[in-house]
């Protein structure tokens, strides 16, 4: 009995120290050890989370289609990051969500170049009226061909950070399945589940961000630590969804997000407070800058504008003088170089301000 609480000790201290996906590999090659895997902290730097793809620390699980259609209907014949249907065409993503899932946008993630423009039936059906006339029996029998499909999971080891392109980068390992019995959003489901699902042990996250049309979350699972958060494009619908996915119990140190021109106004949010900093990654225009007087966070960050030439520091001056903001919210403003504080117009900035109060 001694040796057996001595094992699963050591069993505890290596894997807690192992490398992330090294130790998800290993639980699933040795069924004994899952238990302890499950009960031991986890701990993340990087998660990133695509329709596609997986990105833990260093290693990417990236998952394509392979298309081959025995028609010549102008769709491409390779691989491709979406689902398809009988016939070769994306399928629609709400025939995909699971229980658990949780949809976060309705754009697409497939790029415009690997689609033909003739996704939808109606589209297809004027190929048809055009390639086969008066709609002959052989022809409609050609165009009616299904399309064969694989599906490939590419592991991708030991990189610091990828794209998964049609170039496979080196390090790579290929795992091809039957397209019958395993889609994408199924294999991704499944392999969140693997990993995170019914986790019993803390888990914490360095940087979390998900950039996906539909999160395949785990039913059962225990929450994360995350210390910061980067939802990308702004929506409500994701703000909201936080409190579902992460832990509360520790505030995120940093919550970053790109403001959107149109869609949804940014709003205040419980989710500010929680966080001490909330990042806007790109540059507002002068109406969703704003907008961000709405809301109550510890610090508010403006990253990224393209240079000092292009942010009008003055402009700047005029929209925190002249709207009403919470008390005890603190702005940076980030710049690619220095400014000279001393060449703004204050006393311009003054004047015109007591000219439009009049």
């Amino acid at each position: 009995m001694e040796n057996k609480q001595f094992f699963y000790e050591n069993l505890e201290t290596v894997l807690t120290y192992m490398e992330p996906s090294c130790r998800f590999n290993l639980a699933l090659k040795i069924p004994s050890i899952r238990k302890a895997e499950k009960d031991v902290p986890l701990h993340i730097d990087r998660l990133e989370l695509y329709d596609n793809r997986l990105v833990i620390n260093k290693t990417e699980y990236c998952m394509r289609v392979w298309r081959k259609c025995q028609s010549n209907v102008g769709l491409y014949n390779g691989e491709v990051d979406d689902d398809l249907g009988k016939y070769g065409s994306k399928i629609n993503v709400d025939e995909t969500i699971e229980p658990g899932d949780i949809k976060l946008g309705d754009r697409g993630s497939v790029l415009s170049s690997r689609w033909p423009n003739y996704e939808c039936p109606e589209q297809r059906a004027e190929w048809l009226q055009h390639d086969c006339p008066m709609y002959s029996l052989p022809c409609k029998k050609r165009y009616s061909l299904p399309c064969q499909h694989f599906i490939r999971l590419y592991v991708i080891r030991n990189i610091p950070m990828v794209r998964c392109t049609k170039s496979i980068a080196r390090s790579t390992s290929m795992y091809q399945f039957p397209y019958a019995s395993m889609k994408i959003y199924q294999l991704m489901k499944r392999l969140l589940t693997i990993f995170f699902g019914n986790r019993r042990g803390e888990w914490t996250v360095g940087t979390m961000s998900f950039k996906n049309n539909v999160l395949r979350w785990p039913v059962h699972t225990r929450k994360p630590i995350v210390r910061e958060f980067d939802i990308g494009e702004y929506t409500k619908l994701k703000m909201n969804i936080l409190n579902s996915i992460i832990n509360l119990c520790v505030p995120l140190n940093n919550l970053q997000m790109t403001v959107p021109s149109s869609h949804d106004r940014i709003a205040d949010h419980p989710m500010f407070l929680h966080a001490d900093h909330v990042t806007i990654s790109n540059q507002p225009t002068e109406d969703v800058f704003s907008d961000l007087f709405s809301f109550q966070a510890h610090t508010v960050v403006i990253a990224n504008p393209p240079s000092t030439h292009f942010f009008d520091f003055e402009s700047a001056l005029f929209v925190f003088m002249e709207e009403i903001r919470p008390i005890g919210v603190r702005w940076s403003i980030l710049t690619y170089a220095k400014k000279d504080l001393t060449i703004l117009r204050l006393p311009d900035v003054f004047d015109v301000l007591g000219k439009s109060s009049e």
